[in-house]
């Protein structure tokens, strides 16, 4: 009788515990509460220097310290000719 109560027991608790931890770890709400800030880029500005054939990036220099567009220039710098200015 004892180990069944006991049992028992755990299973509560167990159950308790489960839904306790189910209630703290929901993630919050993903729609943005507004727009981008002007310090920050769209997905789209992003993709487009990086990955567009229809961007031109000629006039961007390779700088490991530099914004998304040059550091990725300095990474295919490096890979082509082993440096990076």
């Amino acid at each position: 009788m004892k180990k069944v109560v006991r049992e028992i027991l755990i299973l509560i608790i167990s159950i308790v515990g489960v839904i306790y931890l189910v209630k703290i770890v929901q993630a919050g709400s993903l729609t943005p509460s507004g727009p981008p800030a002007s310090t920050m880029k769209t997905l789209q500005e992003v993709f487009d220097p990086l990955a567009s054939s229809s961007y031109d990036s000629s006039l961007v220099t390779a700088d490991v310290n530099g914004n998304a567009l040059q550091i990725m220039k300095c990474i295919i710098s490096k890979i082509n000719t082993g440096t990076c200015p």
